[in-house]
């Protein structure tokens, strides 16, 4: 370990200071000048009067600022007469002016310590950037093994396999998250149009909580003519209306390169009423979303229900006693 003491005061402490470079060369550490770059710092302080208390905490704030890594404790007088004081000023290591040998006891100690500390974090840092760095490398072949799939299979095929994502998605769930709730393709054409899943969900008196009319939309890189998003609002529309759902989502890979829609749930209820454009990835939480909010409208409705046949309840009594009076 290599050592540099500072030394403020009388001969004492000048004293002190050569029986501790003694000790501490006896135990195998090396010493250095106060100015460069050592393991340890050690401040022998004086507390003669507030001028020295001064220069004491000067040399310990001027030390820490420097040495940020390095232990840096505190022996002598200051510490002897002020502990609070030095014990604010965040140092490693406290000692008054007796027991050398068990303060460099404790400084070795102190030093492994913080040797240690500093190859844990190392060691973290290094984990973040191999995990970063994997990270990166991960999403670069996930994004090129998407380009790929999208560059080998038809239109139609993307579709039909996004339809299938999210059908997965919702089966996975169904058992634990929508034990009572209907999920199916909609098979129904007979007005001319279909959309291409129905959500609906109903409490134990079989009222609807809520009903969302799903169409999924893809379309491959290299097809000649690119659909947006809002060429299909119109149709899903139409769907939900014919079908009796209340919400109607567009589950969508179009337009990539959009900001507004890669944000990844959008209301376009300024086009359509009650009509949500989502990437995927937000498909089951979209459907989470929506149920809880039609849940809260229903426990609302029943409240307001409750206090109406309360009020009719309180009518007919009160005509009852009339008429008994």
């Amino acid at each position: 370990m290599k050592v540099a003491i500072y030394t403020l005061g009388c001969k004492v402490n000048q004293y002190e200071t050569q029986a501790m470079e003694q000790e501490l060369l006896a135990r195998g550490h090396t010493l250095t000048e106060f100015s460069d770059e050592a393991d340890a710092y050690i401040v022998n302080t004086c507390s003669v009067t507030a001028v020295s208390d001064q220069k004491s905490r000067q040399v310990i704030h001027g030390v820490q600022r420097k040495h940020p890594g390095a232990v840096v404790a505190v022996c002598g007088c200051y510490p002897q007469t002020h502990a609070d004081d030095v014990r604010k000023l965040g140092v490693d290591l406290i000692s008054g002016t007796g027991d050398r040998t068990g303060f460099i006891r404790l400084l070795e100690e102190a030093a492994a310590e913080k040797r240690q500390i500093e190859t844990a974090h190392a060691l973290e840092i290094e984990q973040a950037r191999k995990s970063a760095q994997d990270l990166i490398r991960y999403k670069d072949e996930e994004i090129e093994r998407l380009r790929d799939m999208k560059a080998r299979l038809s239109t139609k095929m993307v579709g039909e396999t996004l339809e299938q994502h999210c059908e997965t998605q919702f089966n996975q769930l169904r058992a634990t998250a929508f034990p009572h709730a209907y999920f199916e393709k909609d098979n129904d054409a007979s007005d001319g149009t279909k959309g291409d899943f129905i959500f609906r969900e109903c409490d134990e008196a079989g009222n609807e909580i809520v009903s969302i009319m799903f169409e999924m939309k893809n379309e491959n890189d290299t097809t000649a003519t690119k659909h947006k998003n809002e060429d299909f609002f119109k149709k899903l529309d139409s769907d939900r209306k014919k079908k009796g759902c209340e919400y109607a989502v567009l589950v969508t890979l179009l337009e990539p390169e959009s900001e507004l829609y890669n944000t990844g749930i959008v209301d376009v209820s300024y086009r359509y009423e009650k009509m949500y454009v989502i990437r995927p990835q937000f498909f089951i939480p979209m459907i989470t979303l929506l149920r809880n909010a039609a849940m809260n409208a229903l426990a609302y409705k029943q409240e307001l229900e409750l206090v109406r046949q309360q009020n009719i309840d309180v009518t007919e009594f009160e005509e009852k006693l009339l008429g008994f009076q």
